[in-house]
């Protein structure tokens, strides 16, 4: 793990090929990191940016906390730019426990991008995020809970999600689509245009209480 990256990654397919990612922490290998804190302030930047072509990244008990408005628009829906923590490369990224908090516009809170760029439907590169007893909360507008787009996987279970920005569904995918299932917990918007689940991916959600109060 470093906190000092180089050159930022660039996306893999067509439709992502302007795209580029960086992290105030970068992880490309296979481990365990437990009670880490992580941060960062500045706009288009993840605090944790986990990519991983194979084997899995464990983080146990993160406190996790960005900020830093984006115009990024479609790159922070679609890509996963100024999110807190961000999934992608093809491995696997496991959660378990503690708190991620993004208090800025285009800050999704976790992230699991598959890679495919595009169609629903498609493909994705493997990249599969776990995540269990874990609190997240969103502020800002466009910056969902846990976020799925690319053709990505999210198992969670047990979460404690709420969002208060437009747009930011708790539970919530976008362009690419991809697998996710959702077991317990308490996901809960208070946001314009912000119901519980917004969902153009395979979606299954169980013993769940969702609440939406302005969507």
């Amino acid at each position: 793990m470093s906190n000092n990256f180089g050159s930022p990654l660039s996306g893999g397919s067509s439709s992502s090929s302007s795209v580029s990612w960086s992290g105030a922490t970068k992880i490309t290998s296979a481990g365990t990191y437990s009670s880490k804190t992580y941060t960062s302030s500045t706009a288009d930047e993840n605090a944790v940016l986990v990519s991983l072509a194979s084997g899995t990244v464990n983080l146990v008990n993160p406190t996790v906390t960005k900020s830093g408005d984006s115009d990024g628009g479609d790159n922070c829906n679609f890509y996963g730019i100024n999110s807190a923590v961000m999934a992608m490369g093809g491995g696997n990224v496991s959660i378990t426990g503690g708190t991620v908090t993004a208090i800025a516009k285009g800050a999704n809170g976790v992230f699991s991008y598959g890679g495919n760029g595009g169609t629903n439907g498609a493909d994705g590169d493997g990249t599969t995020l776990y995540i269990s007893n874990t609190t997240i909360k969103t502020t800002g507008d466009n910056g969902g809970g846990i976020m799925t787009t690319g053709g990505g996987n999210t198992v969670a279970k047990n979460l404690t999600i709420t969002t208060t920005g437009q747009s930011s569904a708790p539970i919530r995918t976008d362009r690419g689509g991809g697998y996710v299932t959702v077991t317990g917990g308490s996901y809960t918007s208070s946001g314009l245009g912000s119901p519980a689940i917004y969902s153009t991916a395979d979606i299954v959600v169980e013993s769940a209480t969702l609440t939406s109060n302005l969507s």
